[in-house]
């Protein structure tokens, strides 16, 4: 338990950070006990944990399932946002390093990062936080591939419907004579035999044995006489509706049978449409009289599926293609059918559609080509409209019992770290440096010998020196240049250069994915709900497998969430740290005290924290319906699949992926405005008047150097009787003659004193103190522990105080010691309170 540290730290009182972790881990406990009830309730309803649970079944395209579906993906992404916020909150606080972390690193001449996520701190820290962050992250990432299809719709889709081509009499009580006026069987079966003729032929329906006509219980005359009893209830459409929907092959969603009519109210007559021998007139007088008009043409029982192609891949079939779109055939097939007394060859391709484009786009022709059986213009029909049988799609939504037990799993182990954390880190003696108000305190109450004389010294400076692989002079008089810096020059170039290419990425996945889309199939789909509008053809999932394919990109999308979030983050804590250039502020902390104030955010203020929460809620969201789970039944993808149906899911049932090319599009014009948003808050200029600190413990630290004058009280008191005791009065004498060293200037410097510095020489780092010892702070031998004790109060009340930066009065001592550098004066520059009058510093002037 030593690397826990569960001491618990005399006169501790909770911080708010202690209050926000304990509101977090209600909120994780409260979404564990949901889903575990969840849970229960789902496998009591299918009696184990394979059987996924369907509990609504409504109607599809905007009906209670797809209004249900998303509601409950809304709320998904809502609860998950939630758990994930909980969850970066414990990794941010395990992130954060404690000061005597801090002070480990700054010995090593290294540095750690404040207020922000930081790789950097992961493994700095104890082996307790270390631990408990890479549970948090590990549980995170099965979170993101399962949670959006923890709950799933299915789509409807048939592939079986009868195609009846007809005049309007046919469904007005008009007589009708199978198998119709074409005197054709449904699939061009050669008469008495049970295989096609040709296999392309079946293009015309489901083959049909002639026998099956002269059978009033047959399922062929059953279905022609129910298409005529129901018809004219039906719902009529267009022609060219007609032919969308069945010609496209994109499976049967609203409409099953279909009537098309012709433009031939009283029927065909079979003698004005064919020129029939003797023998055949006479068979076909018990069948088809010669003088009665037909209302019936032609029937079929037709399928549209999709199936594999030779080529690869998957592709739709359309039995009655020939039978609704326009095929040419350059060389007629004729057929002799012997058994029926020699019946004259005609073509087969009565069926051949001629569109007129010019006139009318409702009317479409079918015209037979002219043979020795049909009498010439006799067999041409008219289409006039389409009479359609309307289906209630139902679709069901259902809960995967699997998915759902290891998501609680995940939370669970979340809830339980997020207890474990709260409870040691609220007991140790170390409190971490959540915010970067934490670490000012910190080094203004118990400062840091390593980095005094860096007064001047900024982000960039030490992360520079932390790199050389050679001496590099940190400390000592520099002179203030005034430039003007924009807010990007806070952020790393590194952390700007990783962040947009994570973004860029993403941005070129979505161009691609995008382009495809719109080439095939157009912008299509929709972006509230992820209808059944496209696959990924020729692939056939699991569902395991199909779940981690649609959800693989949440994965992505997080990690970019959390890089740009970073950059707001450390875009604020530049506005946040510039502020104390320009007046006296309080320090915002975790637990405050005296003027300091709190808020139960870590870092970002509400008004960018719950715009980026509301965009990740959106865009997670959004990219469920890009590209997700299609889970279908009716049959349209049943001949894709015969081994590989899943148990979870209910029988012949087809799972694949699907996109929405309409939502890759909004996807990627969002995330193309949004990656600009942190460029353009990044172009505002920062105050000449401070230093450059970033999230660089080491320069946040070199700024906190507080004067030995400083002091709080009513002006009427005596100025040094509450100054801290000089440590420029209790210095022995320099351990070494001089140093010289010079800056960025080409300056050089000598001083009377050894100043610090770093030197990276085998990758140990020794630094020189003023004393001239390694590591040591100065001594106070002449002050009693009491006076001490006074030096710490008041430093303690010092940071308690609204603050400012800049140019702070020093004693008499500090200003002799550069007497002998020529006529400079030198300044320093640190924290003060309102009683210190504190002032700006000047360009060109000279500051240790």
């Amino acid at each position: 338990m030593d690397f826990i540290g569960v001491r618990r730290r005399p006169g501790d009182r909770s911080s708010n950070w202690r209050r926000a972790a304990h509101v977090n881990s209600i909120v994780l406990v409260i979404v564990t006990i949901i889903l575990i009830s969840c849970l229960i309730a789902s496998i009591t309803q299918t009696g184990g944990l394979v059987k996924s649970f369907m509990f609504h079944e409504g109607t599809c395209d905007g009906g209670s399932a797809s209004k249900t579906n998303v509601a409950l993906h809304l709320l998904l992404n809502v609860v998950s946002t939630a758990i994930f916020a909980s969850s970066n909150f414990f990794m941010q606080v395990l992130n954060s390093p404690s000061r005597h972390e801090v002070d480990l690193v700054h010995a090593k001449g290294s540095y750690l990062g404040i207020g922000v996520p930081s790789v950097r701190n992961t493994f700095k820290v104890s082996r307790f936080k270390t631990c408990c962050w890479i549970v948090l992250l590990l549980s995170s990432i099965p979170m993101h591939l399962l949670f959006n299809s923890m709950i799933f719709q299915t789509d409807q889709r048939s592939s079986d419907f009868h195609l009846t081509i007809a005049s309007s009499g046919f469904v007005e009580g008009e007589a009708y004579y199978i198998p119709g006026a074409s005197l054709s069987p449904a699939g061009i079966r050669k008469l008495g035999g049970d295989n096609t003729f040709m296999g392309a032929f079946t293009r015309y329906g489901a083959a049909q044995k002639w026998v099956d006509y002269s059978n009033s219980s047959s399922p062929a005359v059953k279905n022609i006489t129910a298409t005529a009893a129901a018809g004219a209830s039906w719902a009529k459409i267009s022609w060219v509706d007609c032919f969308k929907e069945y010609f496209d092959c994109d499976g049967l969603r609203s409409h099953r049978d279909v009537i098309v009519v012709a433009d031939q109210p009283k029927g065909w007559v079979r003698d004005e449409v064919w020129n029939l021998a003797p023998n055949e007139t006479e068979y076909w007088d018990s069948i088809v009289p010669g003088n009665a008009p037909n209302s019936l043409w032609f029937s079929t029982q037709c399928a549209m599926k999709v199936r594999y192609s030779n080529a690869g891949g998957a592709e739709c079939s359309n039995d009655c293609k020939y039978a609704l779109a326009s095929y040419a055939i350059d060389n007629p097939y004729e057929y002799d059918f012997a058994s029926f007394e020699n019946m004259s060859a005609w073509n087969i391709d009565f069926f051949r559609q001629e569109f007129d484009y010019v006139n009318s786009i409702q009317a479409r022709s079918i015209q037979p080509s002219n043979t020795s059986g049909l009498v010439p213009g006799g067999g041409k029909i008219l289409v006039d409209y389409c009479l359609v049988e309307p289906v209630e799609r139902v679709c069901y939504v259902g809960l995967s019992n699997t998915l759902l037990l290891a998501v609680t799993i995940c939370v669970a182990v979340k809830t339980a770290t997020a207890i474990i954390v709260t409870f040691v880190l609220g007991r140790q003696n170390q409190i971490p440096l959540v915010t970067l108000g934490d670490a000012i305190a910190s080094f203004i109450q118990n400062p840091d010998n390593t980095t005094y004389g860096m007064c001047t010294v900024n982000q960039k400076d030490m992360r520079r020196a932390t790199r050389s692989s050679h001496q590099k002079v940190l400390t000592g008089p520099q002179r203030w240049l005034g430039k003007v810096h924009r807010r990007w020059s806070v952020v790393p170039k590194g952390v700007w250069v990783f962040s947009y290419l994570l973004f860029a990425v993403g941005i070129l996945i979505l161009a691609i994915f995008t382009d495809q889309a719109i080439s095939s199939r157009g912008v299509s789909g929709s972006i509230i709900e992820s209808q059944p509008n496209a696959i990924i053809e020729g692939i056939i999932w699991t569902f395991t497998a199909g779940v981690l394919v649609a959800n693989s990109p949440q994965l992505l999308l997080s990690f970019c969430y959390l890089a740009y979030n970073n950059l707001f983050t450390r875009l604020q804590m530049a506005k946040e740290w510039s502020q104390f250039s320009s007046g006296y502020r309080p320090l915002r902390v975790t637990d405050p005290k005296g003027k300091q104030y709190s808020t139960y955010r870590l870092q970002l203020p509400y008004k960018y924290s719950i715009p980026l929460i509301l965009c990740s809620i959106l865009l997670h969201w959004m990219l469920s319906n890009t590209l997700y789970l299609f889970i279908s039944q009716g049959g349209y993808f049943s001949d894709l699949q015969f081994d590989l149906f899943d148990p979870s899911l209910p029988d012949r049932t087809v799972l694949t992926v699907g996109f929405s090319s309409a939502a890759l599009v909004t996807m990627l014009v969002l995330s193309l405005a949004l990656i600009f948003v942190p460029v353009l808050l990044s172009m505002r200029k920062l105050p000449e008047g401070i230093t450059n600190v970033g999230s660089n413990s080491m320069a946040i630290s070199a700024a906190c150097h507080v004067s030995p004058l400083s002091r709080l009280g009513d002006d009427s008191s005596p100025r040094d009787s509450q100054a801290l005791p000089s440590r420029f009065e209790t210095l022995p004498p320099p351990s070494s003659p001089g140093v010289t060293h010079s800056n960025e200037e080409g300056d050089v410097i000598r001083s009377n004193r050894e100043y610090g510095f770093l030197s990276n020489d085998g990758g140990d780092v020794e630094m020189h103190t003023l004393m001239g010892g390694k590591g040591s702070r100065p001594t106070m031998d002449t002050h009693s522990s009491t006076e001490a004790l006074n030096k710490e109060s008041l430093l303690e009340r010092v940071s308690e105080s609204e603050l400012r930066w800049g140019v702070v009065q020093m004693p008499p001592e500090f200003y002799t010691e550069f007497e002998n550098m020529g006529e400079r004066t030198y300044g320093h520059l640190s924290f003060g309170v309102k009683e210190d009058a504190v002032t700006s510093p000047l360009h060109g002037k000279w500051y240790a």
